[in-house]
């Protein structure tokens, strides 16, 4: 006798395997960018993140660390290391994701079974199982989803618990009548309030439980369709504002008399009592409600381990959220600001919508521009002679990055059109449903758009925050593969015609979809071998001296340095500040009261030292009971400082800079450290993190090392940029102003002490973020080619020996080739490519000075061979030319350049006189004279046309 569960139980184990096995073999093996090293630092330590935290992550992610999944990744040849702690707390999002794919599998059976009833042949379970695979297999392997699995952030957790909520709800859709069936609710009460642990998106699945609810419950006409439809959105409202806020003012309000621990005991005991009470009463739908509000608080009852841990003060203690007062502006996340609706902070339809939702939309579905994947559908396409234009219909947006809302690459918009059929077929078969589904495509995605109201440009790729509305599209496509299969057994009237049919059409489908999907995003998608995060990070560190002031501005040279200090022990002695974060009373106050402690590998204790800072505390937190009284931004007008500065550093720093140290340096009176703080809030004020940084400053006295990562934008500076030095990849701030670099630590930096872990790799995908960053790395070498440019023009003199850190036996052109030659093999641009061309043909004509002309030869080719990447236009072309006529000397390639510019713009002078120049250079003196005499009779009165005309006729003559 056939037994549909047990093969839905097999069928549905072989989706989990195979989507876990997906993006095991691709996991990060170290920390990642973004909020990655701060989750990962803060589930190692259980410290306190950014607001509004995420309390069951941490815990997960506590118990995690202490897993070693690394052991298992050896025999398959994954390059992690067991004591990489963030390793092991991104394989929750690998789990979490793993089951997720296999809930979508679970959910699709269900729907299907709808309409359809259970299978009661072999056949028809497996195309039911099958087409549930194929479809839950593309989710899988979708861009953002396998983004978000391989990672320690909290949006693969997240949708899990999304999955897991509407999973449960089409069980209970099965017995809607059995009050047994009333566990699937409790449930799924429960789900959600552990899910708000984790992030607030599972909410937005409310809309739709309770829409499959009153599609058993109550007779549907408009009337009572849009009663639930206000009721649903109502419940998600009244969860997220009522249960999440507005139940923390009652112990708020407490607090004042000692009260506010017993109110959540005795809370928590009425909703027990309630709960006891209906039931005793056999009041079944009281005591439903009741019981489920018991179970949504009983989840988020997680939290309390925020104000736990920061009770007991980590070392990552965001908002300090220790007291009921501070706890309620971490949940409100105060730090951030109020979001409003309106006006919209950038063009809705064109920006919200458009790019930041169709654009990612697409990506999963119908195709994504990607310069280094090719798909099974375009390898076939290559073999047959139809070869693939990585590139083709992509568009750049105006910071020179790849951004195209519709593109076909890869994907050729097969799951789109799998999924739109399958939409088409589930309003036909099952109308409920379907518009059930439809609701939660348009909560989780086209509401996300409305409620975000981002603004342009944003610092980051947003997909991640759709993958929900990913997940209600991959239904449909489910749902389309079956129905497609269901057209087959309508269509072939011959039984095994029709079943060899469905096998083959099956096969294709899992082609054309999941495997087509897999093996296109897999490279982009697999973090295996990217420790560009971790290095960089080190490497920042490193550049600092001992017990060194690190000033850092956004997620990425923050979080990273966290996880590296907190969790991996790496130079604790430095104490970051964060530019953003300083803006905030709280970490003011934590930055000058107190002494991190890091427990070291070999057993001892390090306290590191307290930031400086002379702000009293009274200043800085201002009274509890006056609003608005902690430290405030301020009215400001341009203003001049000077500090002393001791002789001992200003002649270190003067040494360090490769200045010869004066043989009477005792007796020489030290200049004054002086500089000018201008306004930073429209010319009229200055912020709190500015009066900071002047203060930690003057507090400081010169006594501790000072660094700005030089990710820190000028607007950071308060006045003090002519004191910034480049050691590396921090500016130190010195005593000597005008000193632009040290060519002696940027050389030790960057050839001995950072490292570059698979930056020559080109078997690891680095995303456009990663390539922005580490084009700092080329920045490092080319400003030591153009200290030895300046020196071999004479500009430039090596003032002290130890300056001139290359091999004394190299003149100064094999130094400048010996550098160039290191950044191509550190940051090779066939793993990193540059986008710039003038960057590309700056290097290939440093090259060129420096003897090798034939390296600019080959940048300005393949420039010229991909000139749409490059975005070359006439200029450009220009540009080129003058490289062909005056660096290379090649004057029939630089005329063959310019003559189709000048023929099209007569009038571009800039064109024109290289035109001439190069005719001339190549001896066609009658050329370059018909073209002057060309230009005379368009603009009869340029005299040095007449001159320049005259010039070229004398040497005709001779």
């Amino acid at each position: 006798m056939f037994d549909f569960v047990k093969m839905n139980k097999i069928v549905g184990l072989i989706v989990f395997l195979l989507a876990f096995l997906g993006y095991f073999i691709t996991v990060s093996p170290t920390v990642s960018y973004w909020d990655c090293g701060e989750f990962a630092a803060c589930a190692y330590t259980l410290a306190i993140p950014h607001p509004p935290g995420s309390p069951l992550f941490l815990l997960i992610g506590r118990v995690f660390s202490m897993i070693p999944f690394s052991s298992i990744g050896y025999p398959l040849g994954l390059s992690v290391t067991d004591y990489d702690i963030a390793y092991r707390v991104n394989m929750i999002s690998v789990l979490a994701s793993a089951f997720a794919v296999l809930f979508l599998y679970l959910t699709a059976v269900r729907l299907i079974m709808q309409w359809r009833n259970r299978p009661e042949t072999a056949f028809d379970g497996l195309r039911i199982t099958l087409s549930s695979a194929i479809g839950a297999l593309t989710f899988a392997f979708t861009y953002s989803q396998w983004f978000n699995a391989v990672e320690a952030e909290v949006y693969a957790a997240s949708i899990f618990f999304t999955t897991i909520v509407v999973w449960l709800i089409t069980v209970w859709l099965e017995k809607p009548d059995d009050i047994h069936s009333d566990v699937y609710l409790l449930l799924i009460a429960y789900m959600v309030g552990l899910a708000i642990g984790v992030h607030l998106l599972n909410l937005l699945a409310l809309p739709f439980i309770f829409f499959l609810i009153y599609t058993k419950k109550f007779e549907i006409n408009f009337t009572s369709l849009v009663m639930f439809a206000i009721i649903g959105l109502l419940a998600m409202g009244i969860i997220y504002k009522v249960f999440i806020f507005y139940s923390i003012q009652i112990p708020f309000a407490l607090d004042q008399f000692g009260l506010a621990n017993i109110s959540v005991f005795l809370f928590f005991a009425l909703l027990l009592y309630l709960s006891y009470y209906f039931i005793k009463a056999n009041n079944h739908t009281a005591s439903l409600v009741v019981l489920s509000t018991l179970l949504i608080f009983i989840g988020y009852s997680t939290y309390a381990m925020i104000m736990i841990r920061s009770g007991l003060n980590p070392n990552v203690d965001q908002n300090d959220p220790d007291t009921w007062t501070a706890f309620i502006r971490y949940l409100n996340r105060e730090q951030y600001g109020e979001m409003s609706l309106f006006p919209r902070q950038a063009p809705f339809w064109d920006y919200q919508f458009n790019k930041m939702f169709v654009r990612y939309f697409n990506w999963q579905f119908m195709g994504r521009p990607d310069e280094q994947a090719l798909s099974l559908i375009d390898h076939l396409r290559n073999l047959i002679g139809w070869n693939v234009d990585a590139m083709q219909d992509t568009q750049t947006d105006r910071y020179g990055y790849v951004f195209t809302v519709f593109s076909l690459r890869g994907l050729y918009g097969i799951p789109f059109l799998v999924g739109l059929f399958g939409a088409v077929h589930h309003f036909t078969k099952d109308w409920k449903r379907a518009l059930a589904t439809l609701g939660f495509f348009v909560t989780n995605g086209i509401a996300v758009v409305v409620y975000l109201n981002q603004q342009d440009p944003q610092p980051r790729e947003r997909d991640y925050a759709y993958v929900g509305a990913y997940f209600a599209y991959s239904i449909w496509i489910c749902i389309g593969v079956y129905s497609i299969l269901e057209t087959l057994e309508e269509k072939i009237a011959d039984i095994k015609k029709m079943q060899w049919s469905t096998y083959g059409v099956t096969a294709l489908l899992a082609i054309l979809l999941p495997l087509n999907m897999f093996a296109y995003n897999k490279f982009t998608a697999s973090r295996q071998g990217n420790y560009v995060a971790w290095d960089y990070s080190y490497n920042l560190l490193e550049t600092c001296e001992e017990n060194a002031l690190l000033f850092t501005n956004g997620d990425n040279d923050t979080f990273p340095l966290w996880y590296l200090q907190e969790v991996e022990k790496v130079r604790p002695d430095i104490r970051i500040v964060n530019l953003s974060l300083l803006n905030t009373e709280w970490y003011i106050n934590q930055l000058k009261n107190r002494e991190p402690e890091y427990h070291l590998p070999d057993g001892k204790v390090f306290k590191a030292a307290k930031v400086p800072i002379g702000y009293s505390d009274r200043k800085i937190l201002g009274d509890p009971k006056i609003p608005n009284s902690a430290i405030q931004p301020e009215r400001w007008k341009t203003k001049k400082f000077s500090i002393d500065v001791p002789k001992d550093v200003y002649w270190k720093d003067w040494v360090e800079s490769g200045n010869p140290l004066p043989p009477n340096h005792d007796t020489i009176s030290i200049p004054k450290f002086s500089f000018e703080a201008q306004p930073t809030i429209q010319g009229q004020g200055i912020r709190v993190q500015d009066l900071m940084v002047l203060d930690i400053l003057f507090a400081n006295k010169f006594k501790r090392p000072i660094y700005f990562a030089i990710t820190v934008s000028g607007d950071n500076y308060v006045g003090l940029r002519r004191y910034m030095r480049m050691d590396g990849l921090a500016y130190k701030l010195i005593t000597v102003p005008d000193q632009e670099m040290s060519s002696q630590r940027i050389y030790e930096n960057s050839f001995n002490k950072y490292k570059y872990r698979n930056m020559d790799n080109p078997n690891v995908a680095y995303d456009d973020n990663v390539r922005r960053l580490t084009q700092n790395y080329r920045s490092l070498f080319l400003q030591m080619v153009d200290y030895y440019r300046q020196k071999k023009a004479g500009a430039a003199t090596l003032r002290n020996k130890h300056d001139d850190v290359l091999p004394e036996a190299l003149n100064d052109d094999q130094k400048i080739v010996t550098i160039l030659d290191k950044m191509e093999k550190t940051v090779p641009e066939s793993v990193i490519p540059i986008r710039d061309y003038r960057i590309k043909l700056t290097i290939g004509q440093f090259y060129a000075d420096a003897g090798k002309p034939e390296k600019l030869r080959e940048y300005i080719q393949q420039v010229l061979a991909d000139e749409k990447q490059y975005r070359i236009d006439h200029n450009a072309k220009i540009k080129i030319a003058g490289l062909y006529e005056f660096v290379l000397r090649d004057h029939e390639t630089a005329i063959e350049l310019i003559k189709p510019i000048v023929e099209a713009d007569p009038r571009n002078g800039e064109a024109l006189g290289l035109y001439i120049q190069a005719l001339e250079s190549k001896g066609d003196y009658p050329a370059a004279a018909q073209v002057l005499e060309d230009w005379l009779t368009r603009n009869p009165n340029d005299i040095s046309a007449k001159s320049r005309l005259s010039e070229i006729q004398g040497k005709i003559k001779k």
